[in-house]
């Protein structure tokens, strides 16, 4: 984790959180092939994670909800 990162992350509520970290997280895809998510927060305030669909547009990630399941393509599909 690159812990020199600084930032502030705004909740809903208004406040904002300090962020003291970044790294990169490995998922599992549905075929069992293996992607990173770059720069994902550490928030020690967090109870829980949580997933920026804003911040994976801004990456060009394509997401689509239909009932109860949520699914994330990067620029291949």
């Amino acid at each position: 984790m690159d812990d020199s990162f600084r930032t502030k992350v705004n909740f809903g509520d208004d406040r904002f959180v300090p962020v003291t970290g970044k790294e990169r997280i490995l998922i599992t895809l549905k075929n069992d092939d293996h992607r990173y998510i770059y720069d994902v927060f550490y928030v020690p305030d967090m109870k829980s994670n949580l997933l920026s669909m804003r911040q994976l547009a801004e990456k060009g990630y394509v997401m689509h909800i239909v009932e109860n399941q949520f699914s994330i393509f990067d620029k291949k599909g």
